[in-house]
């Protein structure tokens, strides 16, 4: 039974990394010097989000007016912003010091 628990542990251990790979990168890069950044531009104001789920958490799409699938869809990137009628919303790149 315990090898079986075992064996279970590793199937759903392998599972997680192949669904998601990016939660595992961050383990092994904890002191990585960049981040990425979602600016928001609104009526003049600017605003910082670690990613675009965070943004729209906070604004609702009527104030945006766009919706967190579409932008997740979009492909926002640096060389790629969305320029919409009521916002504009940049994915860049926030440079930090190695931590000690």
């Amino acid at each position: 039974m315990l090898i079986f628990n075992i064996c279970k542990g590793l199937q759903n251990f392998l599972i997680a990394f192949i669904e998601y790979p990016q939660h595992f990168t961050d383990l092994c890069d904890m002191d990585k010097q960049e981040r990425n950044v979602v600016h928001l531009e609104l009526n003049g104001q600017h605003y910082y989000y670690g990613n675009i789920k965070a943004l729209t958490d906070n604004w609702d799409r009527d104030t945006l007016g766009v919706s967190y699938n579409y932008l997740k869809n979009y492909g926002l990137s640096e060389s790629h912003p969305y320029n919409g009628k009521k916002c504009i919303i940049r994915k860049g790149t926030l440079i930090t010091s190695h931590k000690k």
